[in-house]
C-alpha cells in the first residue's frame, strides 16, 4: 500500500493547529513499520499517519487494534486471525533504554521503576526485553509507548483520582497532567467548547482530589485568584463530569488520555461510542487536528460521522482502510487521496450516505430517496426468514451522479449495484456511462443499449417493462443471500 513521506521528528510535540504538547524527558521510541493482513496484504507506516480503519460488522476493526497492541507487547507468538505479522521500528539499545529507566524514574523499596503515567517497571528484565523486541515484543515497556484506549479506559479516565505530590511523587493519570499545567486545561476547554458549548473547570480545590467540572466557567473576584474560596467554592457547585452521562464521559476521557500521555503509537476502538452524531464529527475532526505530528493514531469506527470530521480536516496524514472479511480472510483495500477529494468537491456527494456504504456488505444505487424506501422494503420482505449480508441503499439524486457515487464505491472495494428508472434508455450517453462505471468495457455496454432498444421495439413497453420488474425481483433476490461479497 502506498505510503507517504514521514514527519519530522522532535521533541516539541505540535499538533497541526501549531500547539505543543508538555515537555516530558526524551524516552525510547517505537514506531509501526508494517502491518501484513491475512489475505497477504502489507501496508506500510510512517511516523505521523493517521489510519482509520473502516467496513462492515465483524470485519476485524477492533480485532485488528487488538492485535496490534498485542503483537507489540507480547511479540510475534501473540494468537492473530486479522493480522499476520506486525513489524515496529526503534532505535535506541537496551542499555539505552535501561539508563533512560536510571535518569527518569522513581524507584520503589525493591529497586523496581516507576515511571510517569504508566506505573511500575520490573528491574533487571528491562534490557533483555528490549534487545529481543522483535520477537518476544517489548513486554512492560508497552505503555510506555503504546496507548490502546477501549471503552473502559477512556470512561474510567474522568473519574476524580487521588492528588500526588508533584514535587516528589510520580504523575500516573491524565488528570494529574492537567492539575499541573494550564496550557494543557486551555486547550482541552477550547475542544469541549466546541463540542458541548460549555467549559471544562480542572477543580484544584477538592481537597485530596482531581476532579474535572463542567458549565460556564465562574469569573475570577476582582483582586484574587483561583485559590480564593469564592473561586473553589464556585467550581465545587459545578457539575462534576463523572457525573454526566457516557457521551461527555467519553469525549473527555479519549481527549484528556491523548494529549496528555507522551505515546508514539496510539490505539482508538469505537471513538464515537456514547456520542451524538455532531459530536462524534467534532472528535474525528480535533483528533485529525490535534494529534502530534510524529505519532502514530490508528482508529477502528463504525461511525460515517466521525469519518466526516476526520476527511474534514483535509489531512494528508489520513489514510481510510476498509476491511472486509469473507469466511477466515480479512481482505484490505485502502481509499486513495484521489478518490476522497472526488466525492467531497462534490456537495451532493459529501452530505449524502455514500460513506455509510463503508460500513456495510454491499450498497444498492437508486435514483431518488423513494426508490431507496421501496426497493429497502422488498429486501425486508426477502430476508425475513434467513440472513444475508447487511445492504446499504444509497440514491443519488438522479441519475447523472449514480456513476460517480458507484465509481468511488468500488474504488474501495464495497460491492455495489444500480437499480435505475426505465427511461434510462432514453439517455444513450447516460445509459452507457453508469454501465461502464460498474466495470463493463464500452463496447459491450453499448450493445446492452441496443439490445434493450431491440427488444423495446419487438415487444413493446408494457412487455418489456412486466419483464424488467421480474428481472429487478430476481436481481434483489439474489444479492441477498450472498456469503461472499468480496468482489464488486
Amino acid at each position: 500500500m502506498q505510503q507517504k513521506a514521514p514527519a519530522a521528528r522532535g521533541r516539541n510535540k505540535a499538533s497541526p493547529s501549531g500547539v505543543t504538547t508538555p515537555s516530558l524527558p526524551e524516552r525510547p521510541h517505537a514506531r509501526l513499520k508494517e502491518i501484513q493482513f491475512s489475505d497477504g496484504t502489507i501496508m506500510g507506516l510512517t511516523p505521523g499517519e493517521i489510519i482509520v480503519f473502516v467496513g462492515p460488522n465483524n470485519a476485524g476493526k477492533s480485532a485488528a487494534l487488538k492485535e496490534i497492541y498485542g503483537r507489540l507487547a507480547h511479540g510475534q507468538n501473540f494468537p492473530t486471525r486479522v493480522t499476520t505479522r506486525v513489524e515496529f521500528e526503534s532505535s535506541e539499545t537496551g542499555q539505552e533504554v535501561e539508563e533512560w529507566l536510571a535518569r527518569t524514574a522513581r524507584r520503589d523499596h525493591l529497586g523496581n521503576y516507576i515511571v510517569s503515567m504508566v506505573g511500575t517497571i520490573h528491574r533487571g528484565i528491562v534490557a533483555i526485553n528490549w534487545d529481543h523486541r522483535n520477537l518476544n515484543g517489548i513486554q512492560s515497556l508497552a505503555n510506555t509507548m503504546i496507548l490502546h484506549l477501549g471503552t473502559e479506559a477512556r470512561l474510567s479516565a474522568v473519574n476524580p483520582v487521588d492528588l500526588v505530590n508533584l514535587v516528589t511523587e510520580v504523575i500516573t493519570h491524565p488528570l494529574h497532567r492537567l492539575y499541573d499545567d494550564d496550557e494543557l486545561e486551555e486547550r482541552l476547554d477550547r475542544i469541549f467548547f466546541r463540542a458541548f458549548r460549555q467549559n471544562l473547570i480542572v477543580n484544584r480545590g477538592a481537597g485530596r482530589q482531581v476532579m474535572l467540572h463542567s458549565g460556564k466557567r465562574p469569573k475570577l473576584p476582582k483582586g484574587k485568584d483561583r485559590q480564593s474560596n469564592d473561586f473553589r467554592t464556585a467550581v465545587n457547585q459545578l457539575p462534576a463530569v463523572n457525573d454526566q452521562g457516557d457521551g461527555i464521559r467519553a469525549f473527555v476521557g479519549i481527549l484528556a488520555s491523548v494529549l496528555a500521555a507522551d505515546r508514539d503509537i496510539i490505539l482508538i476502538d469505537e471513538p464515537e461510542a456514547f456520542l451524538h452524531p455532531p459530536q462524534a464529527t467534532t472528535l474525528g475532526r480535533v483528533l485529525a487536528e490535534e494529534t502530534p505530528t510524529d505519532r502514530q493514531l490508528l482508529v477502528a469506527t463504525h461511525s460515517t460521522d466521525f469519518l466526516r470530521g476526520m476527511l474534514d480536516h483535509s489531512s494528508p496524514r489520513v489514510r481510510v482502510v476498509r476491511i472486509q472479511r469473507a469466511g477466515d480472510v480479512n481482505y484490505i483495500r485502502e481509499l486513495s487521496p484521489t478518490t476522497v477529494r472526488n466525492v467531497w468537491a462534490d456537495p451532493l456527494l459529501r452530505y449524502s450516505k455514500v460513506l455509510d456504504g463503508l460500513f456495510h456488505d454491499a450498497v444498492l444505487v437508486c435514483e431518488g430517496d423513494a426508490d431507496c424506501r421501496f426497493y429497502g422494503a422488498m429486501l425486508d420482505a426477502i430476508s425475513a426468514n434467513n440472513s444475508g449480508p447487511d445492504i446499504a441503499l444509497v440514491y443519488g439524486a438522479g441519475k447523472s451522479r449514480i456513476a460517480t457515487i458507484v465509481q468511488a464505491l468500488k474504488a474501495i472495494g464495497v460491492p455495489v449495484r444500480v437499480v435505475v428508472d426505465f427511461d434510462i434508455l432514453a439517455d444513450e450517453a447516460g445509459l452507457r456511462n453508469l454501465v461502464e462505471s460498474l466495470g463493463v468495457n464500452g463496447p459491450k455496454s453499448k450493445r446492452i443499449g441496443i439490445q434493450l432498444g431491440l427488444q423495446l421495439s419487438n415487444e413493446g413497453l408494457e412487455s418489456l417493462r412486466q419483464k424488467l420488474a421480474m428481472k429487478s425481483w430476481e436481481f434483489l433476490i439474489k444479492l441477498k443471500p450472498l456469503h461472499s461479497l468480496k468482489e464488486t
